[in-house]
């Protein structure tokens, strides 16, 4: 069964080639998301650090007519996995919903063009078939991807929506890595990030990925104790899932 890659997009391209990569500019996020650039541009750089772990963020300048004597506003581009993690940082509403689903096509659609432009036109009956046979393994290629996919994007609207911090049993539970509260706070101090205590080293705090409260409990002879408790932000989240990917958890 073949995609339907071309319904349901918006107007405008969204996806361009750029020396053979991929790219969505940060314009063409800020239209489709119905957003200001200069919010979506914020974003960007609140988490830039995440997304130069996909590949490099250049900033240029962009003339625009529409700004006070046509002064240049700032623009980047960003790459399939890059824009994926900025769309998963906004509010879900369902101008963004749709807006990630379309992105979604157009990378694929585009695929989709690259590899066919790097075909021959077969001369023989047989060469049709080999070329048919290509295609439909593409196909079932990319079917098993967004299958594959699935999972990531329902991890992410997990989390986007919320402003809170989770306890390290709710993320074990959120992340759905067949690894307990336990085992992950083990593996972060194998990774440097939690302390042998459990509290998380100040650079991983100053990222914004984990936040530290104080609580009170009461010992068996009455008096009162302070214990240190780590919780983890959406973003905090996010990382420990990548760090359980790249380790094969």
């Amino acid at each position: 069964m073949s995609l339907n890659l071309q319904s349901d997009l918006f107007s405008q391209e969204i996806v361009t080639e750029k020396n053979g990569e991929l790219l969505v500019s940060s314009l063409v996020i800020a239209e489709n998301v119905q957003n200001s650039h200069e919010t979506v541009m914020r974003l960007i750089k609140e988490n830039i650090t995440e997304l130069r772990e996909f590949g490099t963020v250049e900033f240029t300048d962009l003339k625009s007519e529409n700004s006070n004597g046509g002064r240049p506003i700032k623009i980047t581009h960003l790459n399939e996995n890059q824009s994926m993690l900025i769309m998963s940082f906004m509010r879900n509403n369902e101008i963004v919903k749709r807006f990630k689903v379309n992105l979604v096509k157009a990378f694929s659609l585009m695929k989709q063009k690259l590899s066919q432009s790097n075909f021959n036109i077969p001369q023989t009956f047989s060469e049709a078939l080999l070329l048919a046979s290509k295609q439909a393994e593409q196909i079932e290629l990319q079917e098993k991807l967004l299958l594959e996919q699935k999972p990531k994007v329902e991890f992410f609207e997990a989390v986007t929506n919320s402003k809170t911090a989770f306890d390290m049993a709710k993320v074990a539970k959120v992340l759905d890595k067949n690894i307990g509260r336990n085992k992950l706070f083990e593996f972060l101090r194998e990774k440097k990030v939690l302390q042998k205590d459990n509290i998380p080293f100040q650079t991983f705090i100053d990222r914004g990925y984990f936040r530290v409260i104080e609580s009170k409990y009461t010992k068996p002879d009455g008096s009162t104790n302070i214990s240190l408790k780590t919780l983890v932000y959406q973003k905090g989240v996010n990382y420990i899932n990548k760090l359980l990917e790249r380790e094969g958890e």
